[in-house]
């Protein structure tokens, strides 16, 4: 489902930003500066502690987005290899059981359902894209409650990536020895794309 809510980066805080344009090899450069709202009753401390817990939401749906790629890729590749074998063949099994672990951890984070949260259906994406809105398009200081929500998301997506992870290690060196034995191509994760701050 879209999480529409995260569509947006944060708000800035207040200062002088340089933008930078490039441009078949060239660079442009140039100055914005960016004001508060001056009806705003927030102060610079709300207004820092609102960019930085929103930012680290952001961090949190990052992680969370690489996670799920990384969760699809593996789930195609399993059922590609596995479409190639007889349905009694041993190594299909594994790797159709291997399908079904990944897609149980995926549940976890996002909502399967078409419709996401207009079904009921909300899982940890969901929810940390609702409070990112929340939290990042208020001009003004976040909730206690926010906060803590947003640590306890993020801890809630931390055990499903060490779930993913323990399963990959216990899993993908024996499914690919199977697939060598059948002249498969193994199943490869992606590479964790660099983060760039430019």
């Amino acid at each position: 489902t879209a999480a529409f809510a995260a569509s947006q980066g944060p708000l800035l805080m207040p200062g002088t930003y340089t933008v930078k344009l490039l441009d078949n090899g060239k660079t442009y450069t140039s100055q914005v500066k960016v004001a508060a709202d001056p009806l705003s009753k927030a102060t610079t401390e709300d207004r820092q502690l609102q960019f930085d817990t929103s930012m680290k939401i952001y961090a949190t749906l990052e992680r969370m987005s690489d996670l799920v790629d990384s969760m699809l890729s593996a789930h195609a590749q399993a059922q590609e290899m596995a479409s190639k074998l007889p349905p009694t063949d041993a190594t299909r099994k594994r790797l159709e059981a291997l399908a079904d672990s990944i897609d149980t951890l995926r549940s976890k984070i996002v909502a399967t359902k078409e419709g996401g949260a207009v079904t009921g259906e909300e899982r940890i994406r969901e929810l940390t894209a609702e409070l990112y809105g929340n939290v990042a398009f208020y001009e003004g200081r976040p909730t206690q409650t926010q906060i803590n929500r947003a640590a306890a998301l993020d801890t809630e997506l931390t055990a499903v990536v060490n779930d993913y992870d323990a399963l990959m290690k216990k899993e993908l060196p024996a499914v690919n020895q199977m697939l060598q034995k059948k002249k498969l191509p193994a199943i490869k994760l992606p590479a964790a794309e660099a983060k760039s701050g430019d």
